[in-house]
């Protein structure tokens, strides 16, 4: 598309040949300019800005489309014979004995193309070429391609493409590849193999699987061998047992016979109720566990989990991790630490590190996998200063390997995770807690999730219509299309540095600054470095011609919540939408979202919510969560304009995040209704939430769900004895015990004979 904007001569309607005929594409200059791929690739700013809109109008000319993208394959850069295109070396011709198989988009490109050609998928879906040539295929993809759009039946998100997507594959194959008729025979397009989907996760997954040493454990308490020779054993004791009391018998040692057969005997029966005991007894599956650090951008938490070794539950492990204790590093984030040694390390994780591994059972912590997931925090701090964070994480992992935890692969355990891996991993979480996922499968009754941090927030939610931002996940054998996006410098620590930098640029050079957003009476001094050098803030605002990074500015509070709502709602740009699907700074998003979603906020959420719900009033309920079904917009906003109108004078028991009460819930709240355009109707399906099932709610468990298939299952017998011994060993000793009994009466039956014999 780049490359037809740059033939159409400032155009912004634009003919696009492998557009099927009367199909309109819409897309803005950032959209096309702004992915890596394509920025750079092609001058057309000269005639464009970044909100310039452009319509692709399908003429679908094949012939055109063809030489397009044939254009796409540069093969005058090949050095050698023994080159694909793009200079890149590759075999040719590939060798027509040679079994191919095409998978991933080649198979849900083909899958449509396929009913226009003679050729049908197996059993399992899947598609074998040997009947079919290239010619075949060029015919249909011309076809589609001629095809008008209004001709189109049932299309879907991906049909408008089809030409596209079909002339771009096999122009690849035969062009790009060097691939002919005779490599088209020995060619599949698969999607699954024995119901696997085939893709590079198994490979991926198979290399994962070695960060355990095989563990073996006996599947019996007794090997074959040792269960016959102590069969024997017992045999020959029952034998030994009844020659030795006749014998005593006879030599006239009644008494001792008595004696030892009544012993036998009592022995023999322990031993039968014993092994009915250990019989009934179940062992329970060995227990895995997991560290996983929240490095988030005020401070850092450990979290250890536990879930069954053996995987039993026939869910994958996922739907019963549990947390069994989490631990808060002192000391600030880990941005905090200046010593990015081993040492510096240390002294930061070590006492929380120490306390929370002591949860875990000595003989399982080198089974115990470690994880830290850096968050926006570091994500800004690696734009400002990234060789700081490459010696924090290598410090950080060289710490971690000195731990009796399983710490294999550094770079995958300790890492900075994105954002979207942020928002879907909390909607997992929220949803496998709330029994959503494995219990329910059904994809619009799951829970939406909202996630506040300090320097990021998180947006998430079923939405099978989504055209962008849209995540495919299949959990429990049910697939799930969430809508998931992460605001950087939308976090409220970094909000608010923002919101003091605009406050800072209206006041003229002033150093003391009003500030509607605090309480009256209240002040707060900073340093301007402090503002102006945060990765959000910077460059924001331009620096009053005064002020050094040294400056203090003092912000004193005014408590005008009509101001601070205004001010509030300015970092939210609703003009650079280009559609009514959109939330703001021009990202995509369903809007209006629908008012039957169920939604849950959590982190930062609750921690502002929880200090402003007695002013609404909300009670919360036994443990501590709120359900806003019977609260309004209203009773909120007026709750918010109690709290900022509020002397600070007047406030007792304040907390280091009190005096930002007004400003945090004035951005919440605004950030819902104004930002993500929620309603009423929306807040009546909302719950705002610390725990579910004594599991804090947050990002963490749902990143441990996706890395607990690192491990491979570990299994314990379900009983101690197999159903063979324990028939042998009854079977002997009850033998022996009715051997023991009839002795008995036998040594008696012969004492009393001898006593007559001698009267």
């Amino acid at each position: 598309q780049g490359k037809l904007v740059e033939q159409a001569n400032g155009s912004l309607s634009i003919h696009d040949p492998c557009l099927q005929r009367d199909y309109i594409e819409n897309k803005t200059y950032n959209d096309l300019f702004s992915t890596a791929c394509a920025h750079g690739q092609n001058e057309s700013s000269i005639y464009f800005n970044t909100s310039s809109t452009f319509s692709f109008i399908g003429t679908g000319d094949y012939k055109q489309c063809k030489r397009i993208m044939k254009e796409r394959f540069n093969h005058s850069s090949c050095s050698s014979t023994t080159c694909s295109f793009n200079n890149v070396y590759q075999p040719v011709p590939i060798s027509s004995s040679i079994k191919f198989v095409a998978m991933a988009a080649w198979y849900s490109t083909f899958s449509r193309l396929a009913p226009n050609i003679s050729i049908k998928p197996n059993h399992d879906g899947n598609y074998n070429f040997t009947s079919i040539k290239l010619a075949d295929i060029k015919h249909a993809i011309k076809a589609i391609c001629k095809q008008s759009w209004s001709h189109v039946h049932k299309p879907n998100q991906h049909r408008p493409f089809l030409c596209f997507n079909s002339m771009h594959d096999w122009t690849l194959f035969e062009y790009g590849f060097h691939m002919t008729d005779e490599n088209l025979k020995h060619f599949q397009i698969i999607k699954t193999i024995h119901s696997n989907e085939i893709g590079w996760t198994l490979g991926y997954m198979i290399n994962q699987t070695n960060y355990l040493d095989p563990k073996h454990r006996p599947t019996r308490l007794l090997t074959k061998r040792g269960f016959h020779g102590l069969l024997v054993s017992c045999i020959l004791l029952l034998i030994i047992s009844l020659v030795v009391t006749v014998s005593l018998s006879m030599v006239r040692w009644y008494h001792v016979a008595l004696v030892l057969a009544t012993v036998i005997g009592f022995l023999s029966l322990a031993a039968v109720i014993t092994l009915i005991v250990l019989w009934f007894i179940q062992l329970t599956p060995f227990r895995d566990y997991a560290v996983v650090i929240d490095a988030g951008s005020s401070h850092s938490k450990i979290f250890i989990y536990t879930w069954p070794a053996d995987k039993s539950d026939g869910l994958g492990t996922t739907s019963r991790i549990s947390q069994v204790n989490s631990c808060d590093v002192p000391g600030g984030p880990i941005s905090s630490i200046n010593d990015t040694t081993l040492t510096g390390a240390q002294n930061y994780f070590d006492s929380a590190m120490t306390t929370c591994i002591n949860s875990i059972p000595s003989t399982r912590q080198s089974r115990a996998l470690i994880f830290l997931g850096a968050t926006a925090g570091l994500r800004l701090f690696n734009i400002t200063d990234p060789a700081y964070i490459t010696r924090l994480l290598n410090s950080t992992r060289a710490y971690f390997n000195t731990l009796n935890l399983l710490f294999s692969d550094p770079l995958s355990q300790v890492r900075i995770i994105s954002g979207s891996e942020e928002g879907l991993s909390g909607w997992i979480s929220t949803n496998i807690l709330l029994k959503e996922l494995f219990n329910n499968n059904k994809p619009l009754e799951t829970f939406g999730t909202i996630d506040m941090g300090g320097a990021s927030t998180q947006l998430s939610f079923i939405a099978p219509g989504a055209t962008s931002e849209q995540y495919q996940m299949s959990l429990f054998n049910t697939n799930y299309n969430v809508y998931s996006h992460s605001y950087l410098c939308y976090g409220q620590d970094q909000i608010r540095l923002i919101y003091q930098g605009q406050l800072i640029q209206q006041a003229d050079g002033s150093t003391l600054i009003d500030d509607p957003c605090l309480q009256s009476n209240y002040t707060q001094t900073v340093m301007y470095s402090s503002i102006n050098g945060s990765a959000c803030a910077i460059n924001q605002f331009a620096a009053p011609a005064n002020y050094t990074a040294s400056t203090n500015v003092t912000f004193s509070g005014s408590g005008n919540y009509t101001r601070c709502q205004t001010l509030m709602m300015q970092r939210f740009n609703k003009t650079s939408c280009s559609s009514s699907n959109c939330g703001f700074d021009g990202v995509y998003q369903l809007v209006p979202i629908s008012s039957s979603l169920r939604f849950v906020g959590f982190s930062a959420v609750y921690s502002a919510f929880n200090t402003l719900a007695p002013y609404i009033p909300l009670a919360n309920d036994s443990i501590g969560n709120y359900n806003l079904a019977s609260t309004n917009l209203t009773q909120i906003q007026a709750a918010i304009a109690t709290i900022c109108n509020q002397p600070w004078s007047s406030v007792s028991n304040s907390s280091s995040f009190r005096p930002f009460l007004c400003f945090n819930s004035m951005y919440h709240w605004t950030l819902f209704q104004y930002g993500y355009s929620m309603s009423d109707a929306n807040f009546k399906n909302f719950q705002i939430v610390k725990t579910i099932d004594s599991n804090e709610i947050g990002w963490t468990l749902g990143y441990m769900i996706n890395q607990t298939n690192n491990l491979d299952p570990q299994f314990r017998p379900p009983r101690l004895l197999t159903k063979e011994e324990f028939i042998g060993l009854i079977v002997g000793f009850g033998v022996l015990l009715l051997i023991c009994i009839l002795a008995i009466p036998i040594t008696i039956i012969i004492y009393k004979r001898k006593q007559k014999q001698q009267s």
